[in-house]
Parts: C-alpha cells; sequence; structure tokens
C-alpha cells in the first residue's frame, strides 16, 4: 500500500498488488486520526494501468468497506468534495486473489500453427496431375 495524505482534496491512495498478481475482492476497515467524519471518498480500480471500475462511497471511522466483483491489481482511493480528510488508515486489510487467464499462445506455439496452416495450405492448392497409362 502507498500514497499520499489526502491533504484537504489533494492526493490518493492506493492499495496495490505486487509479483503480477490481481484482486478479486479486498476488504479493511477504515479509520482516520484526523478529519471529518464521515469520509467522502471516490475509489477507482486499475488492471493493467487501465480503469476497470470507478464509484463512490462515504465512510465512517471504524466501518468495514469491501470491494469485490471482478479483477483488478490497483484500488485507488481520492478525497470527494474536499471534505478534509488528513492521514487515512486502512487496518486489517485481507485480499482474496483471482486468477487472470491469459490463454495466449507462445511464440513458438505460433510459429508451429503458421507452418502447418502454410503446408495444409500447400497441399490443398497442389494440382492433381493427369496420369497418362499407355497400354500396349
Amino acid at each position: 500500500m502507498y500514497g499520499t495524505y489526502y491533504n484537504g482534496g489533494e492526493g490518493y491512495f492506493d492499495i496495490s498488488t505486487t509479483g503480477g498478481n490481481v484482486f478479486n475482492a479486498l476488504e479493511f476497515i477504515f479509520g482516520s486520526g484526523y478529519g471529518t467524519d464521515p469520509a467522502n471518498l471516490a475509489w477507482s480500480a486499475y488492471l493493467g494501468g487501465l480503469m476497470v471500475g470507478s464509484g463512490s462511497t462515504q465512510l465512517t471511522k471504524g466501518s468495514v468497506a469491501g470491494f469485490s466483483g471482478g479483477l483488478f491489481d490497483t484500488l485507488r482511493f481520492t478525497n470527494e468534495f474536499n471534505t478534509g480528510l488528513y492521514g487515512p488508515a486502512f487496518d486489517s486489510v485481507r485480499a482474496q486473489y483471482g486468477v487472470l487467464d491469459t490463454a495466449v499462445p507462445e511464440p513458438s506455439a505460433w510459429a508451429l500453427m503458421i507452418l502447418g496452416f502454410g503446408a495444409l495450405g500447400g497441399l490443398l492448392r497442389q494440382r492433381k496431375q493427369a496420369r497418362v497409362t499407355a497400354y500396349n
């Protein structure tokens, strides 16, 4: 987890995976030593740098928040409506990891498929030559 303090409407806080893992769900306890209660937060979920979901929520100190419903590798929170939230705390973070299905053939498999299709096309294109049979 990393980020910057909200500082009254500026900054963000990220919860991210490492090593190519992806989240399927996150749950945490929200709290803050400073700022307004409840806090209005905008959230964005990202997968590979592309936004896959967004919304907003209102959290009070000590509330349990959870996010699920798709694969994401980063969950970003920003302060909404300049509510004066400083120094957020996300306690007892629990993550459920998902599986990112990448069913893309390896380059060597692509090469074999292309050669196979080329050979098959060559056989189909080949013209049958008429055989001449001589009888004596």
